[in-house]
C-alpha cells in the first residue's frame, strides 16, 4: 500500500512540476522570441498536458482527477507572475486534451490489470 501511494504522489509530483515549469517558460515566452509563446501555449503545454495526465491516471489516480491541475497551472501561473492571462482557447485546449490523456491512462491501467 504504501508503495502505490508513493508512486501516486511521485505522478502528481512530477505532473506539478513539469506542467509549472513550461508555463513559467511559456509566460516569459514573449521576451525571448514572440512565436515562441505560441508554439508553448498552443502545442506543448495542451501536450504536455495530455501525457502527464495520462500518466498520472496509469499510476492509480482517478481519471476525474488526473486531468484538473494542468489547465489550472497553465491559466494562473501567466496571471500570477505577470499579471496577465493566456488565451482562454489555448487553457481549453489544454483541458481538453488533459481529459483525453486521463481517460487514456485510466483504460491502459485497466487493460494492464
Amino acid at each position: 500500500m504504501k508503495k502505490i501511494a508513493s508512486s501516486r504522489l511521485r505522478a502528481l509530483l512530477f505532473q506539478a512540476l513539469v506542467m509549472l515549469f513550461f508555463s513559467a517558460l511559456a509566460a516569459f515566452a514573449p521576451l525571448l522570441w514572440p512565436p515562441f509563446k505560441i508554439i508553448l501555449h498552443w502545442i506543448l503545454l495542451p501536450v504536455l498536458g495530455a501525457l502527464t495526465s495520462g500518466l498520472l491516471a496509469f499510476s492509480g489516480v482517478s481519471c476525474y482527477a488526473a486531468w484538473i491541475l494542468p489547465p489550472v497551472i497553465v491559466s494562473a501561473l501567466p496571471w500570477l507572475l505577470l499579471g496577465y492571462p493566456i488565451d482562454p482557447g489555448a487553457m481549453l485546449l489544454c483541458a481538453l486534451l488533459s481529459m483525453i490523456g486521463a481517460s487514456t491512462g485510466e483504460v491502459l491501467r485497466k487493460r494492464r490489470a
